[in-house]
């Protein structure tokens, strides 16, 4: 399962967890025991439990979020994952190779970098506060740097 969020925002889970004996459950974030969770019993058999991320990052980007349930050592755990999707804005927006001076009559080549958004940011170009309309020649490029762990 994954969760689609817009930062900044916080994240709660929860679980509804039954079983005979009542059972214990336990968050688990990338793997690890997460101290910020909020349990507590509805009956002899139902525990409700609650993870609670009050100050999500872009580090919490694909995060995987777990629920372990347990209640004896005879049969093992039951366990749930979602794992963090989030749409991130551009961390930098930059108009690269401006020229000095604009002449009129004559072309001029500007590029336009946003880095670190996801999905992809749309670029878009205005002149005095309007949209360029389709027919107007704009180029968008993309410079991409391939690690092994890519191909």
């Amino acid at each position: 399962m994954e969760f689609h969020r817009l930062m900044p925002a916080s994240i709660q889970y929860p679980t509804l967890v039954a079983g005979r004996p009542a059972p214990t459950v336990i968050w688990l974030i990338d793997g690890t025991p997460a101290p910020q969770y909020v349990g507590e019993k509805t009956d002899t058999h139902v525990v409700v439990n609650k993870l609670d991320i009050t100050h999500v990052k872009r580090s919490h980007l694909n995060t995987t979020f777990k629920c372990r349930a347990s209640n004896t050592k005879l049969v093992s755990p039951q366990e749930k994952s979602v794992r963090l999707e989030m749409n991130l804005k551009p961390t930098l927006v930059l108009i690269q190779s401006k020229p000095a001076t604009l002449s009129s009559e004559r072309y001029v080549s500007l590029s336009c970098v946003a880095e670190g958004s996801r999905p992809p940011a749309q670029l878009t170009w205005f002149k005095d506060n309007r949209k360029f309309k389709r027919g107007k020649v704009c180029i968008i490029f993309i410079s991409i740097y391939l690690t092994p762990s890519d191909t």
